[in-house]
């Protein structure tokens, strides 16, 4: 039985807990205006816990919202996710403004973002990088197809990795009817993640498609200069 928005407000309202991360992604079918909607708690160990997911419209949504206190107590977020809710399964999760930028894989936060620092969450310890003077925020698709990231490019060529995504597919390479089209729903999240980390970072931003020779860049901002052209 479907619980309403009202109903699970009532209850969540009575916990108290880091802010409420709201994530809305459109529905594939284009006539119903309907959203997809997922609402993710953070637990201590840093992950995301999903505490409400359905189909909602854009009323209700506004009711959720509302009911849950507003901006002040709710992050608002990007998701990049393939099947409908209830289902656990997505990529990335990446808060909007006013919230702090974090990006969350569904092993927890991967990236905490501000403005003169990136904080990495590797496996076992953190990662603080030093952003560089005029450095560049670079979304690139990697050579092989297999990944695509997110890295900083320093003015005096240093590189620093931010995040790498496994593209769809366990053996990409190999699957005969992946193409273009494909890869580019699989690194579509790039589009709206590298200008969020910029736009924090105060930094230009670009997209690089490396599966091409010599490398080309696919999108940028009027501040970013063009790439090297010897990435692995």
């Amino acid at each position: 039985m479907k619980t309403s928005p009202t109903d699970w407000v009532d209850r969540v309202r009575r916990q108290a807990g880091m802010p409420l991360i709201v994530c809305e992604c459109s529905s594939p079918t284009p006539s119903d205006q309907a959203v997809w909607v997922w609402v993710f708690g953070e637990t201590a160990r840093n992950r995301l816990q999903q505490r409400w997911a359905g189909v909602l419209s854009r009323p209700e949504i506004d009711e959720l919202v509302s009911g849950l206190g507003g901006r002040s107590s709710v992050w608002f977020a990007g998701i990049d996710a393939y099947h409908a809710p209830p289902s656990k399964r997505f990529r990335l999760v990446c808060t909007l403004p006013p919230a702090p930028c974090r990006i969350y894989t569904r092993s927890g936060v991967s990236v905490a973002v501000e403005a003169t620092a990136v904080t990495r969450q590797l496996r076992w310890r953190r990662e603080q990088l030093v952003v560089p003077s005029a450095s560049v925020v670079e979304g690139w698709i990697g050579s092989d197809w297999s990944y695509a990231g997110i890295s900083l490019k320093g003015h005096g060529g240093e590189d620093q990795e931010v995040l790498r995504l496994k593209n769809a597919g366990l053996f990409i390479q190999f699957l005969l009817m992946y193409d273009g089209i494909d890869l580019m729903v699989d690194t579509g999240w790039l589009d709206w993640v590298v200008p969020r980390v910029a736009e924090v970072l105060g930094a230009g931003w670009q997209i690089v498609d490396y599966t091409v020779t010599p490398p080309k860049i696919v999108r940028q901002s009027e501040l970013a200069p063009a790439p090297g052209t010897n990435k692995e």
